[in-house]
């Protein structure tokens, strides 16, 4: 079996790690690696996952094999940062072969290493970027994704079920070691989703490679007090359009 780390970058959700970790050592049992990256909380997140992590993952998943570490990041990073973070260590510091990267309030609940081996067996060195909820084409078009998703879907995947797309919906994403060395980092001058359609077609049209979605089981849910956030409404999403299309061209959308 492969090697596989498991990430989450979290953004104050003291009231999730619990949750979060329970989730890892119950279903992903077979993580060789464990890390949380710390985007400037303000909150009890990284004290509850000091406090937290060992036993329940220890406990839980009943392994001395699983390594688990963290990272705090002082200034404001946003998810491409985070990820890139992720990346980073993933690259440099492990010796895994597949990186896991769901959102921080995104409990894995399924076999999900286990699903992803066949999927790796069937595309080996051709496999781009990996998408866990949604897979779709240029304007949202032939959406599909796990039957958790509450996108608006064309057609819901079944646990371990996958289908080739050109973007992917960024929670989870599931990075392989080639594509981490070979397609790079994150654009992290993006803010928001064109980062991610961005990373997709650097996979796609400059390394060849096959991005895919496949059908994950995920509890998806935000509970607890986090603070408030002009993320969503600063306008950054238009300038990351405007930087997608003058990269891409006509094979944007």
């Amino acid at each position: 079996m492969r090697r596989y780390m498991v990430g989450y970058g979290v953004w104050n959700k003291q009231d999730m790690i619990g949750w979060l970790l329970e989730g890892i050592g119950t279903y992903v049992p077979e993580a060789t690696h464990v890390r949380f990256v710390f985007d400037s909380c303000v909150d009890n997140s990284e004290k509850n996952f000091d406090m937290m992590s060992s036993q329940i993952l220890k406990n839980v998943a009943r392994t001395s094999h699983m390594t688990i570490s963290k990272e705090r990041c002082d200034a404001v990073v946003h998810e491409y940062k985070l990820h890139n973070a992720l990346l980073r260590y993933f690259v440099h510091e492990t010796n895994c072969d597949v990186l896991i990267v769901p959102q921080d309030d995104q409990r894995i609940c399924g076999p999900m290493i286990l699903r992803m081996e066949g999927l790796l067996d069937s595309y080996g060195d051709r496999i781009g970027l990996i998408g866990g909820r949604d897979g779709y084409e240029s304007g949202l078009s032939g959406i599909v994704g796990s039957a958790w998703s509450e996108s608006t879907l064309n057609a819901r995947l079944q646990p371990g079920m996958w289908k080739e797309a050109t973007f992917l919906n960024s929670g989870p994403l599931i990075y392989t070691r080639k594509v981490a060395e070979n397609v790079g980092f994150i654009d992290a001058e993006y803010q928001h989703w064109y980062g991610w359609d961005d990373y997709c077609m650097r996979c796609k049209y400059t390394h060849g490679l096959v991005n895919v979605v496949v059908g994950t089981e995920i509890r998806h849910l935000k509970f607890g007090k986090v603070p408030g956030t002009t993320y969503y409404t600063d306008g950054s999403q238009v300038k990351d359009h405007v930087r997608f299309k003058s990269r891409w061209k006509n094979l944007a959308w």
